[in-house]
């Protein structure tokens, strides 16, 4: 009885280890979702209709590696585009739209497809317009009120705070929309200005603050030598600023690496690029120049490298 009863006992052992290894090896054999999945797109507007020649066109997803070929799609022959993989990752691809004026596909209606060897293709349609103003190469977009940006950040997310008459979304025939601070002189808040919603992650996976930049375009209607403040806050909380002084009238551009901020509590550390998550500029109350209005637009991150 005994000697059955160990019998039973390693049979029962060994066949739960059988089990064991096939349940293991049925989890080692499971596929990976391999499908390429366009979550966000930087450099064009699918309602819009926004994309600019000689621009950059920069998708946020998953599973890019897997793309071999991009094809713009429109009247005439398809245009081959280029897949850098020195700067793309498995989450990002980056194309240059093509000089169109050279090419068979005309402006308009058009389809970017990406395909590749494990994967089915991913279509997307979009409108391409008439070249305009060109961007830096790779520029990825938070908001520019015009549709294009992350949609957590864009014009519906954005508020104001401190001192001011009035502030929003605002927009003229010839620049088009844009957020407006307008501080009415008073000091005493210290600062006033303009906020985004919190974007989800921007696909960077820079670190290094030295190789990213914060450009954008700025409209400081006030005494010169305002000085304004952007802050960059990550993902903690914590807020990193850097300070600007406006010496000219009208729209300027404007670019500051992310090694320029400073957190006030830790003046030696430094904002990881790929961890910023909203972005504030506000007008420094504190200097006793105003009262000012503040417009901006055009708010992007520039890979540097």
């Amino acid at each position: 009885m005994k000697k059955l009863l160990s019998q039973a006992i390693v049979c029962s052992i060994f066949l739960f280890l059988v089990i064991g290894l096939v349940s293991c090896e049925d989890d080692d054999t499971v596929s990976t979702d391999e499908t390429v999945i366009v979550k966000s797109i930087n450099g064009l507007d699918k309602n819009a209709g926004f994309g600019i020649q000689g621009d950059s066109l920069v998708l946020l997803g998953q599973n890019f590696d897997k793309v071999t070929s991009a094809n713009l799609i429109g009247e005439g022959n398809p245009i081959k585009l280029t897949i850098n993989n020195t700067i793309n990752t498995n989450f990002r691809l980056i194309f240059i739209l093509p000089n169109l004026e050279n090419s068979d596909v005309v402006y308009g209606s058009k389809q970017l497809v990406l395909s590749g060897s494990s994967i089915d293709d991913e279509t997307i349609d979009f409108d391409l317009r008439v070249p305009g103003r060109q961007f830096e190469p790779g520029a990825v977009f938070i908001s520019n009120f015009d549709g294009l940006g992350f949609e957590e950040a864009g014009s519906d997310k954005w508020g104001c705070y401190g001192s001011q008459t009035s502030s929003g979304e605002s927009s003229d025939d010839e620049y088009g929309n844009y957020i407006q601070f307008i501080w009415d002189g008073n000091p005493s808040p210290g600062f006033g200005g303009c906020f985004s919603g919190t974007f989800p992650a921007t696909g960077i996976e820079e670190v290094n603050p030295l190789n990213m930049a914060i450009a954008f375009d700025a409209d400081v209607n006030g005494v010169l030598g305002t000085l304004f403040t952007v802050i960059a806050q990550n993902r903690a909380g914590e807020q990193y600023t850097a300070d600007i002084t406006v010496n000219e009238e009208g729209w300027q551009e404007f670019s500051i690496t992310f090694a320029s901020f400073r957190l006030a509590s830790d003046p030696e550390a430094r904002i990881i690029p790929a961890e910023v998550g909203q972005m504030l500029i506000a007008i420094n109350q504190y200097t006793g120049v105003g009262p000012a209005t503040l417009n901006v637009d055009n708010i992007r991150f520039v890979p540097l490298n």
